[in-house]
């Protein structure tokens, strides 16, 4: 039975201030090396384009996602975020980088203010045929992770690569690289019973090798194949090792239809032999396809392995699809919308007094829409959004509306 409340609707002011807005803002990663030609902030080498964002500027009727029986808490927030990308040019080098600070505010619920940073780097150095690289991110941020975990906990993701991309042909291009990550919950972050601390924190590392081939000038297709070896700090018996196969297309933001979308194969084992082999599909996709310049259909979705909170279940599948619209009228008006659709699945495990006996936990969906409308003018934007959650689980009073 599934857990279904009555509840409000959010309400959001978004306004957006800047004087470069690049579309890779956001994303945790940082912008490509090609350095715009409309960054505003040019010093000989170095180029800079900041950002200010105030978002989320509204009410929101369920901050912490509880059920209508729980006694849901509403308040009045905002959170502004000022952000800078950065490009450097080098003797023998280039580097590009993403900096932003989200600052929260709540007007009671005055514990929940917070101040989160999420910087990502690159640098690479062209030497004819090589160019070796480092990438790094580092984030440290306090609230939610993803859909399965609703806590408001101060946490650090941290994740550096080094490499070489190493060009065969005109069109070909190999790389080689290797990655150190670790995620790190601040002791004592209860939620649900489960000590997150204990639970989830991991050092990874890994080792992979990648092939793209530019197929036409505005499509490029690839493959990635990498090895993961997680190991928790406390829950050994989670520790894990993984294998990934990934083609991927690449579309050019010029392209009819832009974006990529990747979809490949996972393994999964457990080292200690206490949960079941994954072995399944993953995948990745956002798609952009514009209609005569004005209106723009987009598509996001994924399906992915992610590690669980939960103290019996390893791992999860997380499944989600978003649907999405926007049509722009005049140069200034814009109005969009979209529709999310996930599903968080557990599968079943052993008993621990009965091997014999396997266990289930419920599955669980969460379905969202959101509508929106904007009005731009010079570099700034100002809008209203308005969305909706809705939970629906059977577990540990998870189901909600927000």
């Amino acid at each position: 039975m599934s857990l279904k409340r009555t509840g409000s609707t959010t309400v959001l002011m978004i306004a957006c201030i800047s004087l470069y807005a690049p579309a890779w803002a956001q994303n945790g990663e940082p912008p490509p090396m090609d350095v715009p030609s409309t960054a505003p902030i040019q010093a000989g080498p170095l180029v800079l384009a900041p950002i200010v964002r105030l978002t989320n500027a509204g009410y929101d009727s369920n901050l912490f996602n509880r059920d209508q029986d729980s006694s849901p808490q509403s308040d009045i927030m905002a959170t502004l975020s000022p952000s800078v990308d950065g490009w450097l040019r080098l003797a023998h080098g280039r580097a590009s980088g993403r900096s932003q600070f989200d600052i929260y505010y709540f007007k009671e619920l005055t514990d929940l203010r917070a101040i989160d940073s999420d910087t990502a780097g690159r640098l690479e150095i062209p030497l004819n045929r090589f160019r070796p690289f480092v990438t790094g991110s580092f984030a440290n941020t306090r609230h939610r992770q993803n859909l399965e975990l609703d806590a408001i906990v101060r946490r650090q993701i941290n994740r550096v690569m080094v490499g070489t991309d190493v060009r065969l042909t005109a069109k070909l291009t190999a790389a080689v690289f290797a990655s150190r990550s670790s995620l790190n919950y601040d002791t004592n972050s209860i939620y649900q019973g489960a000590d997150l601390s204990r639970v989830l924190n991991n050092t990874g590392t890994g080792e992979g090798a990648s092939l793209r081939y530019v197929l036409t000038p505005l499509t490029t297709v690839g493959i990635t194949v990498d090895r993961q070896h997680n190991r928790f700090d406390s829950a050994i018996d989670r520790d894990s090792d993984s294998f990934d196969v990934m083609p991927t297309v690449e579309f050019n933001p010029r392209a009819l239809i832009s974006g990529t979308a990747s979809f490949g194969f996972r393994h999964r084992k457990s080292t200690a032999g206490t949960a079941p082999d994954f072995n399944g599909s993953v995948a990745f996709a956002d798609l952009t396809y514009t209609l005569l310049g004005r209106t723009r259909f987009t598509v996001a979705g994924r399906r992915q392995l992610e590690y669980s909170y939960v103290v019996d279940r390893l791992d999860y599948l997380d499944a989600s699809l978003t649907l999405g619209v926007s049509q722009r009228f005049a140069d200034s008006w814009d109005v969009g919308g979209s529709i999310t659709r996930s599903r968080l699945s557990y599968g079943n495990v052993s008993s621990p007094s009965d091997s014999t006996v396997t266990i289930g936990f419920p599955d669980e969906t969460i379905l969202g829409w959101m509508a929106e409308a904007g009005y731009s003018f010079a570099r700034t934007r100002v809008g209203v959004r308005v969305e909706r959650l809705e939970r629906q689980a059977t577990a540990q009073l998870r189901g909600y509306e927000r």
